[in-house]
């Protein structure tokens, strides 16, 4: 199944998230304010949503969210109910933004700062030219591409919750990977670290994957076999790389498992 579609919607669904938070939660150097987090629906396996950072406003605290398989922004209370939200199908980026602007401006903000510029820029799409969104028709993919996120997520979760050093999973907009970060040692650019996450595809992948990758990179020549699947991935980057596609739990951990012992043994 190609998820390429979808995955380029939600990319750019999500960077109304972004801009959002770049104008109204306090910024941090490593950009993770502008970070999302996988929230799951109990009882489901794919309806969870990226949620981003907590804001706050005269009418209360509450944070922005996009339902993947729905193709669905949302705003959310500090309990998780709605209190609003806008189906992208067949609308606009910037009609969704003035959505956003209309929501603002009742719960007493300014969204002024919705119209500053992204920090990064994404690749050229329609949908940065006035294309609508689609979802009618490809609700298998979108689907698809949130089981892969909620897969993902718990994956994630289960090694941070029996890994001290791993970082709080993130889905960074900009690459649209979500990820933890292990720390071996050391701290800032001294630190030595191993990335864990999922991808849903990229320049260098165009399927949805998994990849493991260290820092500072190894050479080579000293990458062993990964006994459990994947290979090693050397252009641009380097670390491990498992495809996605419809894999079990157990042998996407068992690739992880794998790749993380080898990467910090190294």
């Amino acid at each position: 199944m190609d998820l390429n579609n979808a995955r380029q919607q939600c990319h750019h669904a999500a960077q109304l998230s972004t801009g959002f938070a770049r104008g109204f939660i306090a910024a941090k150097d490593d950009d993770s304010h502008t970070s999302l987090a996988w929230l799951t629906v109990p009882g489901t396996c794919n309806s969870g949503k990226l949620a981003g950072q907590w804001a706050d406003s005269p009418s209360g605290r509450f944070r922005l969210a996009l339902s993947m398989a729905n193709l669905t922004i949302q705003i959310l209370d500090t309990s998780g109910a709605q209190l609003s939200a806008f189906p992208l199908d067949g609308r606009t980026f910037d009609e969704a933004q003035s959505w956003l602007a209309e929501c603002l401006t009742a719960r007493g903000l300014d969204p002024g700062p919705l119209s500053v510029p992204l920090h990064f820029q994404l690749d050229d799409h329609p949908l940065t030219h006035g294309a609508r969104f689609a979802l009618a028709g490809a609700e298998a993919e979108f689907n698809a591409l949130a089981q892969h996120y909620a897969t993902a997520a718990t994956l994630f979760e289960e090694r941070r919750a029996a890994e001290p050093r791993a970082a709080r999973v993130c889905c960074w907009p900009h690459h649209f990977d979500i990820a933890t970060l292990i720390t071996l040692s050391g701290s800032g650019e001294q630190a030595r670290t191993i990335g864990v996450g999922f991808s849903p595809g990229d320049h260098s992948h165009a399927e949805p994957y998994y990849y493991v990758s260290p820092w500072p990179y190894p050479e080579p020549a000293r990458l062993p076999v990964l006994k459990s699947g994947g290979s090693w991935n050397v252009l641009g980057w380097t670390g491990a790389v498992l495809l996605a596609r419809s894999l079990p739990k157990e042998s996407i951990r068992a690739f992880l498992d794998e790749a993380v012992g080898t990467l910090e043994a190294l």
